[in-house]
């Protein structure tokens, strides 16, 4: 039995086109640049602790040493594991980095214990880190679907559940930093899917010949958020959402056409969070930002655990105009199918385009500010985003209801 996964392009302040692909992809237009040539760059040093969201409702902190060529990461809250009372093991782990090839931006993460490739982890020219882990709570014993027989992926991944993994470095703690407006493009979970996206409802495996979007268990979304400081205190802010509308452009979430919520956010110092309750759900939530190097664009995640947002991930970009030429560059993507891509953007920015290795061209700014739309795609479904010309992201329900994928950018040459 084969398990279909697509491989979902990028996107950044552009995004990109699908490839049904289920193997690791390089695209043919990347070019050579800095120490890298080929298919992509060398891995950038680096030595950071990042906060991070695990796209299936974990909150990580993960360390990475690419000169020592070490990592660890644990689990700071979870959707699947007691982290009280379970081993170390379930939520948790530390290992060496390999470089994947010469010509590829990634590390391939090998654990100490097990001895065996666990996920793979790229670093970004802006303070932020891209990795597909291969969670042990979502694996073995505890697989959604544990037949043998069930393949997918490929590598050294193969056949494990392995997810995207966003982090962000110094991310504040400061209500007034965190305050504005965000763009984000995000993947729920009604239910815990345990990192099988492809799921549906009565957590089946997909079949394209008889199940519809509505029928899936995880979807894509697009939307903003809005964050507003309290007038008295640091550690409290508002927040509201809108899917599929712009609060930029309204007074409050009351005026949005689609679905819509708010609550109330306060800092958790003890995980570095924003501890985020949406009306009286009582779900928490993590929230988490940071201000870009560079671009000085504030960028960051929501990690979702139930009730209205389901089980999963936003990532945000503060809503700021979208310069083509600034996305240039070589990219390291992830995706929600156990795939992953490196890809070339090149802007230009008189034509208010980007042009995605090739797969075609992304018209920026639409449908409004901070997001971007592929033109090959008539229905204007497939929304890409950047984020602080380092991250992007992009959905496309057009391919399947849950394809996702998310990027960092390695090296910003390439482009003529």
């Amino acid at each position: 039995m084969n398990l279909r996964s697509s491989t979902l392009l990028v996107a950044s302040a552009a995004l990109f086109a699908c490839s049904s692909n289920p193997a690791t992809e390089t695209d043919s237009s990347v070019a050579s640049s800095g120490s890298g040539g080929g298919g992509g760059s060398a891995p950038l040093p680096f030595s950071k602790t990042k906060i991070a969201s695990a796209s299936v409702g974990e909150v990580l902190e993960v360390t990475a040493d690419t000169e020592k060529r070490t990592y660890s990461w644990t689990t700071l809250k979870s959707s699947y594991v007691d982290l009280d009372t379970a081993s170390p093991a379930a939520y948790s782990g530390t290992g060496t980095l390999t470089e994947e090839s010469a010509q590829s931006p990634r590390f391939l993460m090998t654990d100490d214990a097990t001895k065996a490739v666990m996920g793979t982890l790229s670093v970004a020219d802006n303070g932020t880190l891209i990795a597909r882990l291969a969670i042990p709570a979502i694996n073995g014993e505890n697989r959604a679907f544990p037949d043998a027989n069930l393949m997918f992926g490929s590598g050294p991944l193969k056949n494990l559940v392995s997810v995207p993994v966003l982090g962000v470095t110094n991310a504040t703690s400061k209500a007034s930093e965190l305050a504005g407006t965000y763009n984000f493009i995000a993947l729920g979970c009604s239910g815990k899917s345990k990192g099988f996206f492809n799921q549906t409802k009565t957590f089946e495996l997909w079949n394209d010949s008889t199940n519809t979007n509505a029928d899936a268990l995880c979807t894509t979304e697009y939307g903003t958020m809005k964050v507003v400081a309290s007038s008295s205190f640091e550690d409290t802010v508002t927040v509201q959402y809108c899917f599929r509308d712009d609060l930029g452009a309204k007074k409050d979430a009351a005026n949005c056409l689609h679905d819509h919520g708010e609550g109330e956010a306060k800092y958790n110092a003890a995980k570095g969070v924003w501890s985020l309750v949406i009306g009286a759900e009582g779900f928490e939530h993590s929230l988490v930002a940071f201000q870009s190097t560079g671009s000085g664009q504030r960028v960051g995640w929501v990690d979702t655990d139930g009730g209205l947002l389901g089980y999963g991930q936003l990532v945000l970009a503060e809503q700021l105009p979208v310069v083509p030429s600034s996305t240039n560059g070589t990219y390291a993507a992830e995706s929600s199918g156990f795939n992953s891509a490196t890809r070339t953007l090149c802007g230009d920015d008189a034509a208010g385009l980007i042009q995605l290795g090739s797969w075609g061209k992304v018209t920026v700014n639409v449908p409004w500010t901070g997001l971007s739309t592929i033109g090959i795609d008539p229905t204007g479904e497939a929304i890409g985003m950047m984020s602080g010309t380092g991250v992007f992201i992009y959905r496309n329900p057009n391919d399947d209801p849950w394809a996702l994928e998310i990027g960092t950018r390695v090296n910003s040459g390439g482009c003529d």
